[in-house]
């Protein structure tokens, strides 16, 4: 006869014992007289094998890391992935997880790579900041550390529709405005940035339009730092372009021909009086000379004698003031061929000017005009007047 032992899904046959010992199965005896068979069953069990991708260990309960050990159907196994000093678990390779500590159940021979790797301290981009001009293309570099560490990165723009990056680290200016461009490391998620500015030079001279004060350069010239060729440059501010200037010292602000000479006047007008009366507040319209916008005449009423341009002024200098006028002791007629000096040094004493007729010269609007000193206070008290020439 034969005897047939079946094991459940989770143990194997191993032998039968009693009456006789066999591995066979099924087993075939002869009953010539009593006999006894037990049959022999073990749980079935499976290797767990572990590999190590660079610097770490892998403990497993009471099993010693990188060993081969069999274990029951079944069981479950926590396995803990450590990294060395300076190292970092990424994952379970044939699971394609990084659950740590991991949990396997046997049922079945179990291989598990634990993967790690050096960290990223850091990524750099060179140039820190790109300044462009619409349309330029420019390429940002990336550059991990530490150095021996390889790792993928993604590069975006906080705005495509100005500033276009690729994954290669490439910038495309689209239009004008500033953008941000941030690398990232795929592991870490380590990043930097470069803050790109896209400014316009719509003559295309070299020199955004921004700082540009000769727009219509033409193709192909030479530039100053203003974006202004040699035909275009005005050095004095005056509105007339050197190469049309005669007179390239033009005084700031002053009213110019043609030809970027200051257009002369002189006043033989109507004869006009002021009054300062001592003591009256000079700060106050009425108490000031309004010549021009730039020369306002006035006096203090405590600091002797001197006349200022309470325009640029507050208070007077005995050297320059007023300020934007020049004087000469003449009549007006002979205005072209007097010396000019200060106020003070053409009166050397005002108190001494009464009476006397002065050419003033206002430099900034090129005007002469006629003075009469006719009264002058002593004491300080701040008054005087003078009858001058008009318009």
């Amino acid at each position: 006869m034969e005897l047939l032992a079946t094991p459940d899904s989770t143990y194997v046959f191993v032998n039968w014992t009693g009456s006789s010992t066999s591995t066979d199965n099924p087993l075939s005896i002869t009953m010539d007289s009593d006999k006894n068979y037990t049959p022999n069953f073990a749980k079935k069990q499976y290797p767990l094998t572990i590999i190590i991708e660079g610097e770490g260990a892998v403990s497993e309960e009471i099993v010693t890391n990188g060993r081969v050990e069999d274990y029951d159907v079944g069981t479950l196994v926590q396995l803990t992935a450590t990294p060395s000093e300076g190292w970092k678990f990424d994952q379970w390779v044939e699971l394609d997880v990084n659950t740590n500590p991991l949990e396997v159940s046997i049922t079945d021979s179990v291989t598990l790579t634990a993967r790690f790797y050096v960290p990223i301290d850091s990524v750099s981009l060179i140039p820190s900041s790109l300044q462009m001009i619409l349309g330029d293309i420019d390429t940002l570099k990336a550059s991990i550390y530490p150095t021996n560490v390889s790792d993928t990165i993604h590069w975006k723009s906080s705005d495509e529709s100005i500033a276009a990056v690729t994954q290669d680290g490439i910038v495309t200016a689209i239009a004008k405005g500033e953008a941000v461009i941030t690398v990232m490391t795929a592991k870490d998620s380590i990043t930097n940035t470069a803050k790109v500015v896209v400014s316009t030079d719509g003559d295309k001279d070299g020199v955004i339009d921004d700082k540009d004060t000769c727009t219509d350069t033409p193709e192909g010239a030479t530039v100053d730092a203003n974006g202004c060729a040699g035909s275009q440059k005005d050095t004095d501010s005056d509105g007339v372009k050197d190469d049309d200037d005669t007179c390239a010292d033009t005084p700031e602000g002053a009213t110019v021909d043609a030809n970027g000479c200051q257009k002369l006047s002189v006043w033989t007008g109507s004869l006009m009086t002021f009054t300062k009366v001592n003591g009256s507040d000079p700060t106050i319209a009425a108490n000031q000379d309004r010549i021009r916008d730039n020369v306002w005449i006035t006096r203090n009423n405590s600091e002797g004698g001197q006349i200022f341009n309470a325009v640029s002024e507050s208070v007077a200098s005995k050297n320059t003031s007023p300020l934007g006028t020049q004087w000469a002791e003449g009549k007006i007629a002979d205005y072209a061929s007097l010396t000019y000096t200060s106020f003070r040094t053409a009166t050397v004493k005002p108190k001494n000017a009464v009476g006397k007729t002065f050419v003033v010269h206002l430099t900034q609007d090129n005007i002469y005009l006629s003075i009469k000193m006719l009264s002058w206070s002593c004491c300080r008290s701040g008054g005087f007047s003078y009858e001058r020439s008009t318009q």
